[in-house]
C-alpha cells in the first residue's frame, strides 16, 4: 500500500506540472517526463519505506520530496523546451537546489545519516 505522504507528493507533482503548463506552456513530452519522474520518485520512496522500519515520512523527508517535485518540473522543461524557457528553468532549479537550510531546520541536531541510507548502503556492499 502506498504511503499517504508519498501519494500526496505525486499529486503535488502533477499540480506543479499543471501550473507550469499554465505559466510556460508545457507540451506532451514535458508532461510525460514530469509525470514519469514523479511516479518513479513515489515508487522508489514506497520501496524504501517498506524496507525500512519507518512507517511514514519525517519532516526532512517531506522537504526532500518537495524539492524533488521542483526537480521534476525542471526535468519536464528540459525535455519539452530544449532551452526555450531557460529563465523559468533557472528559477525553478535554483529554488530546488538551494542549500539544505530548510532540511536542517526540519531535523535539528541530526548530523548522522538516516537509518534508511545506512540500511541501503549496507545491503549494497
Amino acid at each position: 500500500m502506498i504511503n499517504p505522504g508519498i501519494f500526496l507528493g505525486v499529486l503535488v507533482q502533477l499540480a506543479l506540472l499543471g501550473t507550469l503548463d499554465a505559466v510556460a506552456g508545457l507540451g506532451p513530452l514535458g508532461w510525460l517526463a514530469g509525470a514519469a519522474y514523479g511516479i518513479a520518485v513515489g515508487g522508489f520512496l514506497t520501496y524504501g519505506l517498506h524496507r525500512s522500519t519507518a512507517r511514514s515520512l519525517g519532516p526532512a523527508d517531506a522537504v526532500t520530496l518537495a524539492r524533488s517535485g521542483l526537480v521534476g518540473c525542471v526535468t519536464a522543461l528540459v525535455v519539452d523546451t530544449a532551452g526555450r524557457e531557460i529563465v523559468t528553468m533557472v528559477v525553478i532549479a535554483s529554488v530546488a537546489w538551494t542549500p539544505s537550510t530548510a532540511r536542517s531546520r526540519a531535523a535539528p541536531g541530526r548530523r548522522r545519516r538516516s537509518a534508511r541510507v545506512s540500511t541501503w548502503r549496507s545491503t549494497r556492499i
